[in-house]
């Protein structure tokens, strides 16, 4: 997919929002509720892996 110079800016503005906000909530974690985040990605994948229990 090609974006136009204005859809690349909007992304990139996007993407710097979701990491200050990232940042701020990590800031307001424990240790373990951080590592727990950290580790959200790998378990939404595994889940999307095995499906749901209807598929």
């Amino acid at each position: 997919m090609i974006l136009p110079d204005e859809g690349r800016e909007q992304s990139q503005r996007m993407r710097a929002e979701v990491a200050a906000a990232e940042a701020r909530l990590l800031a307001e974690l424990s240790e373990e509720q951080r590592a727990r985040f950290r580790d959200l990605p790998t378990r939404v994948a595994l889940t999307a892996q095995r499906g749901t229990v209807n598929d």
